[in-house]
């Protein structure tokens, strides 16, 4: 097991690696027994730009040339901040960080009340203390997975960028993905056997406990946690209640235990560690935390002050799965831009049903530019990854559909150069600084499901109907009814569909509409047509016209029939029930021509609304029956052939289908998840 809980920094080496840029290399380690530290943080804090130490105490930051005359500041919890200007280090430093002097203040006893006050006082300060307002930053992630025996099978990170909404709720922010890159350690085989999570890359949203007010944040919780200071601790500089909470009793409520780190002075919640407990991690669909078939759960979520706000600096998770890997999520949070954020093109954003290692390339030490990135925390996992960049240092190959994705959904590339290889086909490719490219899985196939509700035009006339089932051959009345029938224009129903596209183009689809009141609506059509997106460079907007073959069952309700025969049979079947409502209807096969218009709400779904002409070429009467009174009713459908099934309307037997015989028109706005 690896404690991603600790944090480091290091010494430096201040080069002019490009004219925009400077790189500032170093190890941090204990003052006064040489450990290293990882996790330290390192950088600009008024910028809003860091990085951490990895787990030889080793960073590396790349500052803009205009920061030069900023401060570098590097601090650990519990130790002295260390400060110097950047423009004074000169050449290869190493930095030792001082424990941080006891506490003046002494531990004041609190009981539980005054302790639960304390992180009142925090939840209230949140909309004072953490933005009220969206924010844009840079970040970088990494995660990577073990097997039962703790060999690792992949790693993939990337630089993203992020929105984050207003601390003011709980809202999910934006990601969208910069520059990445992977390393696969196994088989394909076995990597996808292996392999199936999604939404890490949402650690920026998933793990920010103080926007997600967390269970052990919120008072109507208190009563199933308990909580004490432990210690008192000191964060850059400034005195931190260290307060503990796990579960009270066996009270099931609680769900989590851990530590809170709680600045004394203004009450801002600056770091958690904490973990689900294991009866909780049973719990399925509790997202944004990961439960369900994991094992455990632990999490690490720092927090950083820029320009009088705190926000996230460092969201860590370590999740065991049911078979003994580890999967690990770790997110730094390299660049805080300064005002309002800015929303990330649709184009550009990173889905939650996205899997990171999908959107990834091969592994590659020079392929970061400009962009603060984060040492590699564990020892074994550093060594396995630089044994392969030894064995591939010439090789720069992607996945070849990776690239025809960027090449066709993204022109930001800078240049593809082309390489022949005896071996495969590969391609170097190169990005502009700040052009993120656009990356989204490609299927010859797929598969949506739509639902939504509409409307069908299908005047009916105010009408008299007489309605008769006889039993032959005697013509013994079994059941009648004489009532009228009111006038209706629409009928109100709802509609499902499975839809087969190819290559995003072609698209057949089988749909089901039904009524929704005291009316008999089944309609089923199955047809294909072609699908246009009008927007390519922005939020999709599809246009689908489409033809489909249509069989429509349509009956209204005349009225309800005493059955004073007793036991008979229908349409094959035995009808028992005292009462029987008795419809009249037609079934009608028409020619249905469409026209679908969709805006994609997200990757995964789609706002439509959708429009039908039904052209009738064959219709015959109708009459339906339904038995009243039973738990599950028997229902005939008979064709009226004028002696066992007889109709009439205002006393004449010869008359038309009751929706008439032109063309009719239906609406239908609805949800296409895909």
């Amino acid at each position: 097991m690896r404690y991603l809980a600790l944090l480091l920094l290091f010494p430096f080496y201040l080069s002019a690696q490009q004219s925009d840029y400077l790189v500032l290399r170093g190890q941090i380690s204990v003052a006064n027994t040489g450990e290293p530290l990882s996790h330290a943080h390192i950088g600009i804090p008024q910028r809003g730009i860091g990085t951490t130490s990895g787990y030889d105490g080793q960073f590396l930051l790349k500052i803009p040339n205009y920061y030069r005359g900023s401060d570098l500041v590097i601090s650990y919890l519990g130790f002295q901040t260390y400060r110097t200007p950047i423009a004074g280090i000169n050449g290869n430093i190493k930095v030792r960080l001082q424990p941080a002097a006891a506490v003046l203040q002494e531990i004041v006893v609190m009981d539980e009340q005054r302790v639960e006050d304390l992180i009142r006082k925090a939840v209230r300060r949140i909309p004072d203390n953490y933005p009220d307002y969206p924010t844009s930053l840079t970040g970088f992630y990494r995660e990577s997975k073990t097997n039962g025996d703790q060999d690792y099978i992949y790693l993939a990170e990337g630089v993203l960028n992020l929105y984050k909404k207003s601390y003011k709720n709980d809202k999910e922010g934006q990601v969208g993905l910069v520059q990445g890159r992977q390393v696969t350690l196994v088989p394909e085989e076995e990597l996808r056997s292996s392999t199936g999570f999604s939404s890490g890359h949402l650690a920026a949203d998933r793990f920010d406990f103080v926007k997600n007010r967390e269970d052990f944040l919120e008072e109507k919780n208190f009563e199933a946690y308990k909580y004490w200071i432990s210690s008192i601790t000191t964060h850059n500089d400034r005195p931190v209640y260290v307060i503990s909470f796990d579960r009270e009793g066996d009270n099931k409520q609680a769900r989590m235990k851990g530590q809170l780190y709680l600045d004394t002075l203004s009450y801002a919640i600056v770091r958690a560690s904490f973990e689900i407990l294991p009866d909780a991690q049973r719990q399925f669909n509790d997202y944004p935390l990961y439960t369900g078939n994991w094992k455990g759960n632990r999490y690490f979520v720092n927090y950083r002050e820029v320009d009088g706000r705190w926000h996230l600096s460092e969201a860590l998770r370590e999740g065991t799965w049911r078979d003994g890997g580890i999967y690990t999520n770790e997110l730094i949070v390299t660049e805080v831009m300064p005002g309002r954020g800015k929303v990330i093109p649709y184009l550009e954003r990173l889905d939650r049903d996205d899997r990171f290692l999908d959107r990834t390339g091969t592994y590659d030490e020079d392929f970061w530019t400009s962009y603060n990135t984060a040492p590699i925390n564990d020892k074994r996992l550093a060594e396995t990854v630089r044994q392969l960049d030894n064995q591939n240092k010439a090789t720069e190959v992607f996945d070849t559909t990776f690239l025809n994705t960027l090449r066709r959904q993204q022109d930001s590339i800078a240049r593809v150069e082309s390489q022949s290889s005896p071996v495969a086909d590969s391609l170097n490719i190169s990005y502009l600084p700040g052009s993120p490219p656009v990356l989204a899985g490609i299927s010859k196939w797929d598969f949506h499901f739509s639902y939504g509700l509409g409307a069908h035009h299908l005047p009916v006339e105010s009408a008299q109907y007489q309605l008769g089932y006889f039993n032959q051959p005697e013509g013994t009345t079994i059941l009648e009814v004489n009532e009228p029938i009111e006038e209706r224009e629409i009928e109100p129903i709802y509609q499902w569909g499975i839809d087969i596209t190819y290559r995003d183009r072609y698209l057949v689809r089988w749909s089901l509409a039904r009524d929704l009141w005291n009316s008999i609506y089944r309609e089923n059509a199955i047809g294909g047509g072609l699908q246009f997106n009008l927007t390519k460079k922005h939020r999709p907007f599809y246009v689908r016209p489409m033809v489909q073959f249509s069989r429509l069952l349509y009956a209204r309700k005349v009225g309800e029939a005493d059955n004073d025969f007793g036991r008979f049979d229908a349409d094959g079947k035995k009808f028992k029930a005292n009462k029987v409502n008795m419809y009249t209807g037609d079934r009608t096969y028409s020619w249905k021509l469409s026209l679908e218009m969709a805006l994609e709400l997200n990757p995964s779904r789609e706002l439509f609304f959708r429009v039908g002409y039904l052209m009738p070429y064959s219709q015959s009467e109708r009459v339906f029956l339904r038995e009243r009174g039973r738990v599950f009713p028997k229902r005939a459908e008979l064709k009226v052939d004028g002696a066992q099934v007889r109709t009439s309307r205002n006393e004449s037997e010869d008359f038309g289908p009751i929706m008439g015989s032109m063309p009719t028109f239906s609406a239908t706005i609805g949800i296409l998840i895909k």
